[in-house]
């Protein structure tokens, strides 16, 4: 077992593509803790300080399943906030569309077609994670009314100036994350 794990990194092509996988999950694993520009970093540890004293809630529900999907970047507040749940939809949704609508199944036969599918899929990606940035910066400026973030409100305003380019920008940095972890995605692959 471990001469073959010593074999590999003797392959420069296999060493290669481990080493840049884990470059890759180290950048995910670092985004994830990046703080959307505007949002106040200190008022999330200080609740998440909290948080940690509390005892353990059972079951954890919603929370813990967004939290799984975002890699924690959600309740971070992170750039990766939403992390591939928009690509997951989007997949879905051009999957469905590909077995009711005669023409994309058509395409989906074809030699090209399946990267044509694949750029709609991304494109439709792009439009869900604007949408859901939209709602994520909203939410962010009134915290207290997210189940999952309650109790937050003690420790100051996470958002200190909620202006519309604040909000703007956080869409911006929220799709543009999701645009990245979509990329890694397709690099690891």
């Amino acid at each position: 077992m471990i001469s073959a794990f010593a074999n590999t990194w003797k392959i420069p092509e296999l060493r290669d593509r481990i080493l840049f996988t884990l470059a890759l999950i180290v950048i995910i694993r670092l985004g994830v803790h990046i703080t959307l520009p505007g949002v106040d970093a200190t008022v999330i540890k200080a609740w998440m300080d909290h948080l940690k004293n509390q005892p353990a809630t059972s079951g954890g529900g919603i929370s813990a399943l967004l939290t799984v999907f975002s890699g924690g970047g959600l309740q971070q507040a992170g750039i990766f906030a939403l992390g591939i749940m928009p690509y997951i939809s989007a997949s879905i949704m051009v999957q469905l569309m590909t077995a009711v609508v005669p023409k994309l199944s058509r395409l989906a036969r074809e030699d090209g077609g399946r990267q044509k599918i694949t750029q709609y899929t991304r494109y439709i990606t792009i439009a869900i994670a604007v949408v859901q940035g939209f709602f994520v910066a909203k939410s962010l400026t009134n915290p207290q009314a997210i189940p999952y973030m309650s109790g937050i409100e003690k420790f100051g305003n996470l958002v200190p100036d909620p202006s519309f380019t604040w909000i703007v920008l956080t869409v911006v940095t929220i799709v543009a994350g999701t645009v990245l972890l979509m990329w890694i995605g397709d690099q690891i692959t």
